[in-house]
Parts: C-alpha cells; structure tokens; sequence
C-alpha cells in the first residue's frame, strides 16, 4: 500500500489488514496551519507496519522523514507548518 495524501485531507482511517504501507503527506508548504490526524482502526500495526512520510523537501520537527505506527490502535496528529515542518502535536507514541 501507498497512498499520496490529497491537500483536502484532514483525518486518515489506516486499514492495514492487507499489508504494511507508507502514506505519504502533501507538502506542508501547500496547506499550511493545516491539522491531520491519523489512526489505525482495526488494531493491526503492530503486525502490518505503516508509516506515515513526509514530501521532498518537507521534514518532522525532529528532522525525520519518517513516522511509523507500531503499535496497535496507535494514532498520530499532525499540523502542516508554512516552513516545510510537520509537528507532531499529539498521538499514542
């Protein structure tokens, strides 16, 4: 599975009952002040891993690129800043 978000995204219900996957964010640069928020709803990451990535140049504030859910039911919110930076501002982890 990958997904490429789209601008209007604002919550992401992960089903990764068929296999581990990589979504992809927008460029926080398009949609800044922008909040999303993603979820695994069938409690499957801890077998099927998912990570959440971000676009070239973009970065976390930690200077990643990557964020993955490990266990399960985990949950991750994000908000989008206007200098190529994604926060995390909330989630299990």
């Amino acid at each position: 599975m990958a997904t490429q978000l789209s601008t209007f995204t604002e919550m992401g219900l992960v089903d990764a009952r068929t296999g581990s996957g990589v979504i992809t964010l927008p460029l926080s640069t398009q949609i800044p002040g922008r909040i999303i928020s993603f979820k695994d709803i069938y409690g499957v990451t801890s077998v099927s891993t998912i990570l959440i990535a971000t676009s070239t140049p973009d970065v976390f504030e930690d200077g990643t690129n990557f964020k993955s859910f490990i266990g399960n039911y985990d949950y991750l919110t994000l908000h989008a800043a206007s200098t190529g930076v994604w926060y995390t501002v909330g989630g299990s982890q």
